[in-house]
């Protein structure tokens, strides 16, 4: 084995942000990207030529979101010869069940060192399955760097994940290399080696969260609201919404996202004892940058016949705001304030017709001295009061 050591720095970083290609915009922002794995300035430790002909060496990986590779890259030392040089996608697999070739593609005479890009045939990859780029050289010599990659968990550096090598399901690892006259899949493990192939991969877009099957079911006077996603890129979590006429929304909860994410995740929320009526729901995605956007609205209707009701504050007491709910069994106008101790009305948060259900209103403590008050609802069907506390 013949080794030339270059004592350089050699570390993945996060990934590079190469350009903006595109901005698309609906409720949220919608932006295509190019990444690599690897910026210029990341550079391998060594290079080597271990037998007498040639090697095909990658690296396993994983995209977080929806895409197009278009490039395969390499890095090129010195030391490694000119002349023809071929790259290869493919899928994942093992010396028992080889990957599929994806596109391949060659240049007959690279003579540059450093980073060599080879355009491919543009390749969708999709989120969650194992690729392996590879290297095909001729004469043997390639490009390494030794214990560089994740043993165990992956790696998450948006959009893409670095298998592990203990998490390869193929059980192969990575780095993998496999010593060939002519290229081949490589089912050889590297045992975490890097052996400096990356790609140059296209989000189609990144939309933080990829948001799936949002429903609301009924049982009894409470609706079981549940969702899923696909990925979560950045996202801080979601606003659940609830209106009685899908027109005016009131927040009931906000849901932590767990910021990054590649694998499903199972989320819900539970809007317990409802008055009858219909309740239409959706959910405010944020984002860690404060972008939003709003899912689908999804409706439940809860049965039977109801009765005016009022309840405390929530908080009770406050010292900003508090929410305080009102149930109507059919529409009609209502009129809810706020009153002190002598009677005399401070605040009035509702004054129009409301429909049937479940109805909410905020409380801001804004230029209301700390004291007990009393809540009012007046409706068609009768008075009801509680009592709320300013502290």
């Amino acid at each position: 084995m013949t080794r030339t050591n270059y004592l350089l720095p050699a570390s993945i970083k996060r990934v590079s942000f190469l350009f903006v290609l595109a901005f698309l915009a609906f409720t949220m922002s919608a932006r295509a990207q190019t990444f690599t794995v690897f910026s210029p300035s990341d550079v391998p430790t060594s290079e080597a030529k271990d037998g007498p002909g040639g090697i095909e060496v990658g690296f396993k990986f994983k995209v977080t979101q929806l895409g197009t590779i278009s490039a395969i890259r390499f890095y090129k030392n010195s030391g490694l010869s000119t002349g023809a040089f071929t790259v290869n996608l493919w899928t994942n697999g093992n010396s028992t069940t080889p990957g599929s070739n994806l596109a391949t593609a060659s240049n007959p005479n690279v003579t540059a060192t450093g980073w060599i890009e080879i355009p491919i045939p543009n390749k969708t990859l999709t989120p969650g399955n194992v690729y392996v780029v590879s290297l095909f050289s001729p004469s043997g010599w390639y490009s390494f760097s030794d214990n560089y990659f994740p043993t165990t968990p992956d790696q998450f550096d948006p959009p893409f994940i670095i298998v592990s090598n203990n998490n390869d399901p193929a059980g192969v690892g990575n780095g993998v290399f496999k010593y060939t006259n002519s290229t081949t899949f490589p089912t050889n493990s590297g045992v975490t080696s890097n052996y400096w192939v990356d790609l140059k991969f296209t989000t189609t877009f990144t939309l933080p969260v990829s948001l799936t099957d949002f429903k609301a079911t009924t049982t009894s006077n409470d609706v079981s609201l549940t969702w899923k996603t696909e990925y979560e890129y950045y996202n801080k979590g979601f606003d659940v919404q609830r209106s009685n006429n899908g027109n005016d929304w009131y927040s009931l909860n906000f849901i932590d996202g767990v910021n990054e994410s590649s694998v499903s995740r199972n989320y819900s929320y539970a809007d317990k004892a409802l008055a009858p009526g219909t309740y239409y729901y959706r959910l405010k995605q944020v984002d860690r940058d404060g972008k939003v956007t709003y899912s689908p609205i999804v409706n439940a209707t809860i049965g039977g016949k109801g009765k005016i009701a009022l309840y405390p504050g929530l908080p009770n007491p406050f010292s900003t705001a508090t929410s305080i709910r009102f149930d109507l069994p059919r529409p009609q106008h209502a009129r809810l304030s706020v009153l002190d101790l002598n009677g005399r009305e401070v605040k009035v948060l509702v004054d129009r017709n409301s429909p049937a259900g479940s109805n909410l209103a905020t409380l801001s403590a804004a230029n209301l001295p700390p004291q007990l008050y009393i809540v009012r609802l007046q409706t068609e069907d009768g008075i009801l009061t509680q009592k709320i506390m300013v502290k």
